[in-house]
């Protein structure tokens, strides 16, 4: 996660609730879509993302991962599902995120049969081994991943772990490695302070690897 101001907040997708992220660029495309075929929006938590875009939460899908969202044909955003993570309100990148319709004074609500049909379909099963990266970019990968962690702020430092882990084992990462480089950003972040001490860091990389596919 690219963070650019220390206060922001990353929410993790998949379990409590999934996000439908249109980017800003398309925004005009979806709303307009939206008017013309008189598509109903639910009353649920929307967000307004810092560089113009908007969040739709929804119930969980079910969806492992992230998948784009296409409208005619056009790539316009992505659905956040299992795995996933987003920054939330009152996070800043170039802009501030806000509210549209905030959680407190709304029920999450399933995504609309319409929405969910500009889920693009999933692609047959990676040959990880075929396109596993090399040794350069393994180290790339984990160094964001690490700074990630090593950002996160209390309440959330224990998601975000769990995220990092999971995308390491994604990206091919050997657990060995990627553990020792997450636990020393998660004693950055102050995660070995929180209840359970550093032992709560060694059971949420344990549990992450685990379920890891």
């Amino acid at each position: 996660m690219a963070a650019d101001d220390a206060s922001n907040v990353a929410l993790v997708t998949g379990e409590a609730f999934d996000v439908f992220d249109v980017e800003a660029a398309h925004l005009f495309a979806f709303l307009g879509h939206v008017r013309d075929e008189r598509l109903p929006l639910p009353p649920t938590p929307v967000a307004n993302t810092g560089r113009g875009g908007f969040h739709v939460y929804v119930k969980p899908t079910g969806v492992e991962g992230t998948r784009r969202l296409f409208l005619n044909g056009v790539h316009i955003g992505e659905l956040k599902s299992i795995g996933g993570l987003v920054l939330a309100p009152p996070s800043l990148t170039s802009g501030q995120y806000t509210w549209q319709h905030a959680p407190e004074s709304m029920t999450l609500h399933e995504a609309p049969d319409w929405l969910a049909a500009l889920v693009a379909k999933p692609e047959p099963t990676r040959n990880y081994a075929a396109v596993a990266l090399d040794a350069n970019e393994q180290v790339a990968a984990l160094e964001a991943l690490a700074q990630a962690v090593a950002g996160a702020h209390e309440g959330n430092r224990n998601a975000v772990l769990y995220w990092a882990a999971r995308r390491a084992v994604e990206e091919g990462i050997p657990t060995q490695v990627a553990g020792r480089a997450l636990a020393r950003a998660a004693v950055a972040a102050g995660l070995h302070l929180d209840d359970g001490g550093p032992k709560a860091i060694d059971r949420t990389l344990t549990s992450a690897f685990e379920a890891a596919p």
